[in-house]
């Protein structure tokens, strides 16, 4: 009971709720390029994961029925979202402060939160390797595109908070 707990609290490190909550925390606290830059990896991590599994269905380690097309994408499993995210929320938040300890948590709790995308037998190593891999990807073209530039000539009203 407390393992399984305890493997869905570190999870939702890499889940939306989580996520959205962290971009709207640097919006309002001064940090409005990381804000953008989080929102447009979560767009594109979006992309890319409705991309994959449309073209490619794998199933997941214990199977999930669905009844439709938009339901077939929650039930194939590659690559794993939760991962995606999880790489890119923490490693903007770490290249953003470009510190080498937030480096080493960023990469445990990558790490970790694929590892419990494995225990709950939703994914399996190639479905969180590659969505690490794609967010490791996603995070660093964010990170060259969305300069301070790019949100005040785009997103003005952002630098207003």
């Amino acid at each position: 009971m407390v393992r399984e707990e305890t493997i869905r609290d570190i999870t939702s490190f890499g889940g939306l709720p989580l996520y959205i909550a962290i971009g709207f925390f640097f919006l309002f606290t001064g940090s409005p390029v990381l804000a953008v830059q989080l929102a447009a990896g979560l767009i594109f991590a979006y992309i890319i994961t409705v991309f994959c599994r449309t073209v490619y269905f794998k199933q997941r380690p214990v199977p999930q029925k669905y009844a439709n097309k938009f339901y077939k994408l929650d039930a194939s499993s590659f690559p794993s979202l939760h991962a995606l995210r999880s790489a890119v929320l923490w490693t903007l938040v770490a290249l953003s402060y470009n510190a080498a300890a937030l480096y080493v948590i960023a990469a445990v709790v990558i790490v970790t939160v694929a590892w419990t995308r494995i225990q709950q037998k939703r994914h399996d190593k190639v479905d969180v390797s590659f969505g690490v891999l794609f967010g490791l990807l996603i995070a660093y073209a964010v990170s060259l595109a969305v300069t301070q530039d790019f949100v005040s000539t785009y997103f003005p009203f952002f630098l207003q908070f």
